[in-house]
């Protein structure tokens, strides 16, 4: 399941590079906007898109549960920081999908046990490093499984 805007990836620049081009973007957009600069966003930031993210969760037989999760973005991944966690009534399982670079799109699938209904969730802690040096966040995508 598609997680909308809750899946959203939102850039923080950690490079030279991709700094200035943010500074870049937050005048461009202060400009076409007719405002400061500095009242773009509080603390100097810009949010926007980098791409989405998302997860889905199937529960099995025997209690098994699949989860499949993922990430669209602009650009390359140079590293990853990617979690899943299951959180169900009466048991809950951590998947750990963490690993080095990729492509725009990627995607994995992980089973564990888990007894029980619950929701699935990408924590809003899990990044992605782009290769232009940003780094992107989940926005926490969530699946219900039974």
């Amino acid at each position: 399941m598609q997680a909308g805007l809750r899946g959203d990836l939102d850039p923080l620049p950690v490079t030279a590079k991709a700094k200035a081009l943010d500074e870049r973007a937050r005048e461009a957009n202060a400009q076409a906007k007719g405002i400061k600069v500095d009242q773009v966003v509080p603390y100097g930031s810009v949010s926007r898109s980098c791409g989405s993210s998302f997860v889905t969760a199937a529960k099995l037989s025997n209690d098994i549960l699949a989860v499949n999760t993922g990430y669209s973005v602009y650009v390359g991944v140079w590293t990853r920081s990617w979690y899943v966690n299951a959180v169900g009534r009466i048991d809950s399982a951590s998947f750990n999908f963490s690993g080095g670079s990729t492509g725009p799109s990627w995607s994995a699938q992980g089973a564990q046990t888990a007894v029980g209904p619950g929701a699935a969730v990408v924590p809003i802690s899990s990044y992605v490093i782009l290769n232009d040096g940003s780094a992107c966040y989940s926005g926490g995508p969530t699946a219900a499984y039974g």
